[in-house]
């Protein structure tokens, strides 16, 4: 199973414990997935990334399944690959 790193802004969760993670997908739809706080690594003001699960590609656009509690999508969306950090190339 590959994975990777998945750039997004971060805001605080409704519990202490929990984080909420946002981003678009490759038609520039918004999508928020909630996350335990343990699970994500912040990258900067209020930006962070999650590591999901590579399902496949085609050229630059990458199908991963997200981890956690998901809004504005089903669990597996199609970003960018430019979204991702440690994709294989």
């Amino acid at each position: 199973m590959e994975t990777a790193k998945l750039h997004g802004q971060l805001d605080d969760g409704l519990f202490q414990a929990e984080r909420l993670l946002t981003f678009t997908d490759c038609t520039g739809k918004e999508v928020a997935v909630v996350v335990p706080a343990s699970r994500l690594t912040p990258t900067g003001e209020h930006r962070g990334t999650i590591t999901v699960r590579l399902l496949g590609s085609k050229g630059d656009l990458w199908l991963v399944e997200l981890p956690g509690e998901v809004h504005g999508a089903g669990r597996e969306v199609t970003v960018r690959g430019s979204q991702l950090q440690e994709a294989p190339a």
